[in-house]
Order: structure tokens, then C-alpha cells, then sequence
């Protein structure tokens, strides 16, 4: 079972990894080590499905605190779930079409009712937003 080199005495663990052991030198794998449990027992089976059980419920739990921690936090707005959502309605709501005898404002940038004076995320979703606005408000 053991090399020449090998101590007689030394535990198995110590055996395996003596500089003196040749790979064709067979080990006692029979003997558990520090009481293990052999890796196909009905008690190793059961303790790693309930640790990976138990990882899985815990990891849930943090999952479902961390989603809704903080849920509600701009409570009384129901309808600006985001402070970005907030800042561009209120950017739609300055932005005003121009009457018909105001055309040549349209021309004008600074006097411009048409320029949102924010470009954040560009003044396309901000006419958009107020196509909408002026279509569907009288619904």
C-alpha cells in the first residue's frame, strides 16, 4: 500500500502526499479521512441538497429585500415614478407650439417657444411627449 519511502506511522492524509509515493502505488481510498462521509452516502447526499436548499432560500429572501426596499419612495406622485421621468414632463409642459402669427419665432432660439432649453436626452422625445399631450388631452 505505501511506498518504501513512505512512514509506516503517518496518517493516510500524509501518505498521500509524501514526496516518496509513485503514481502506481495504490492508496486506500476505503479509509474516511477525519470522518468524512464517503461522497455517495445517503447522509452527504442529503446534507449537500439541504445546504444548496437552504443557499437558494437565502439567496431569494435577500433578492426579494433588496427589490423592494425603498418601493414606495416618491409616494404622492403616482404618475413620476422617477425623478427623470419628473424633470422631462416638466420640460414638456414649457414647451409650447406657436400660434399662427407666431411662425417666425420658430426661426429665433432664444425666443422659440419649440426650444426646450434642456438636452439631456435630446428635444425628440420632448415633442413627442407633448404630440401626445395635445392629442390625447382631450380624452
Amino acid at each position: 500500500m505505501l511506498s518504501s519511502g513512505a512512514r509506516r506511522d503517518a496518517p493516510p492524509i500524509l501518505a498521500i502526499f509524501s514526496p516518496h509515493m509513485n503514481a502506481s502505488d495504490n492508496i486506500d481510498n476505503s479509509i474516511p479521512l477525519c470522518g468524512a462521509q464517503p461522497p455517495n452516502s445517503p447522509i452527504s447526499y442529503a446534507r449537500r441538497l439541504l445546504t444548496s436548499r437552504v443557499l437558494l432560500i437565502a439567496i431569494l429572501v435577500v433578492a426579494l429585500a433588496l427589490r423592494f426596499y425603498g418601493l414606495a419612495w416618491d409616494e404622492g406622485f403616482s404618475y413620476t415614478p422617477h425623478p427623470d421621468e419628473r424633470a422631462i414632463l416638466d420640460r414638456v409642459l414649457g414647451v409650447s407650439p406657436p400660434g399662427l402669427g407666431e411662425l417666425g419665432l420658430l426661426l429665433d432660439a432664444e425666443q422659440s417657444p419649440w426650444n426646450p432649453r434642456w438636452f439631456n436626452y435630446g428635444s425628440f422625445p420632448l415633442y413627442v411627449l407633448k404630440a401626445v399631450q395635445t392629442v390625447g388631452g382631450p380624452f
